[in-house]
């Protein structure tokens, strides 16, 4: 299975970036696939803990799958420094910013994606009444409104076609 995921992500590219992303897919797998067996695992484990942490992990993964490849090679520099996917997942964790209220700040992106998933346990609700203030359009249009304009503040243009628009 290990070498099975490894080949997906030279099958991808033949980039360092796409060799990782396989490789830590590989061993994320290797890791789990003992886990889910357990009891404690099937039975104690809530869900939405399970699910969180297999969306951490994958989407984390996603950032070796699409990072440009190495940097050019500086004197002192080792292998993960010439990662571009290194350098994203440093700034996401490290970088400057100008404020709470920066539309890069990770906290402000993570209160967002909170705010999603809030959404979407109150829509799943068993209670009507929580559900029924999801109905109301005020509601819907102003999260759409939110989530527009926050995408439209922090998207930025990128050089790189995305991987499977390049056939």
């Amino acid at each position: 299975m290990f070498l099975t995921m490894v080949i997906s992500g030279v099958w991808h590219g033949a980039d360092w970036g796409f060799i990782l992303w396989g490789a830590l897919h590989a061993i994320g797998r290797c890791a789990t696939r003992d886990l889910e067996r357990t009891f404690f695992y099937k039975q104690r484990v809530p869900r939405f803990v399970k699910q969180m942490a297999v969306f951490t992990f994958v989407t984390f993964t996603w950032i070796f799958f699409r990072a440009p490849g190495l940097l050019p090679l500086t004197p002192h520099s080792t292998f993960f420094e010439r990662l571009e996917a290194w350098q994203i997942i440093k700034r996401i964790f490290w970088t400057g910013w100008d404020g709470p209220l920066d539309p890069k700040f990770p906290l402000l992106m993570g209160g967002l994606v909170l705010c999603v998933w809030i959404y979407q346990l109150m829509f799943t609700s068993q209670f009507p009444m929580v559900r029924r203030v999801l109905e109301w359009n005020v509601v819907k249009v102003g999260l759409t409104a939110c989530m527009i304009v926050y995408l439209l503040v922090v998207a930025q243009s990128s050089t790189k076609q995305f991987i499977y628009f390049q056939f």
